[in-house]
């Protein structure tokens, strides 16, 4: 027995499941937009982090933010990689529900797709 959200009580009976592969693609998505570079560049696995989900994210990051983070002093590589950490662990909790563990980010390189760029030619 359940109780809904009017306080009546139901049976419901079965199973609802949240696949590996259904989590990889929430950790990916939330990877792919905090850091502004295409699903191509991320891959996720996902570990058992003491009974919560743990989960380890590699992606390439964007030429720009490098640039960007080289002319900043107070943005860092660091604090880019931690928001994405912190966005990809609230992503994880809020759509499936899990409690999310450590999120290990490596970054492996430069996206070489242009996200939403603009292109321009040579006149």
């Amino acid at each position: 027995m359940t109780t809904d959200l009017t306080g009546k009580q139901r049976d419901l009976r079965g199973s609802t499941t949240i696949t590996r592969k259904a989590l990889h693609s929430i950790a990916q998505a939330a990877t792919s937009q905090t850091l502004r570079v295409a699903p191509d560049d991320v891959s996720v696995s996902s570990f058992d982090d003491e009974g919560k989900l743990g989960v380890t994210v590699k992606a390439a990051l964007r030429a720009d933010d490098l640039e960007r983070c080289s002319v900043r002093g107070d943005h860092t590589l660091f604090t880019l990689v931690d928001q994405a950490r912190e966005t990809i662990r609230t992503r994880l909790h809020t759509v499936s529900g899990h409690r999310v563990g450590h999120v290990n980010v490596y970054v492996t390189g430069i996206s070489r797709q242009a996200g939403h760029e603009e292109r321009r030619e040579l006149q």
